[in-house]
């Protein structure tokens, strides 16, 4: 388990604005959300998914604590579909 400094886990009301961003990986045209300052976060989203599905969770995080970034996974929410030569380790 991992510890984290107190300053995480006091003020839970998020101020972070999300801002909507695109750009190309791998020939992908690839949906982020990005905000905050701070640590870097990586929020991946599940297999079905989308990057908008945190935005509620996002109340539970420290205000302006994280660097926050969220990526629609390719073939998901507005990241473009992967070509059929795509497999599961692609996604890695």
């Amino acid at each position: 388990m991992l510890a984290s400094p107190e300053r995480h886990f006091t003020g839970f009301v998020l101020r972070v604005e999300l801002r909507s961003q695109h750009m190309v990986i791998r020939g992908l045209r690839v949906h982020l959300l990005t905000g905050g300052r701070g640590d870097s976060l990586l929020l991946l989203h599940g297999w079905g998914s989308r990057a908008e599905r945190y935005r509620e969770a996002l109340r539970t995080l420290p205000d302006e604590t994280f660097s926050i970034v969220i990526p629609d996974l390719p073939g998901f929410g507005e990241t473009s579909v992967p070509p059929p030569s795509w497999d599961l380790s692609d996604y890695v």
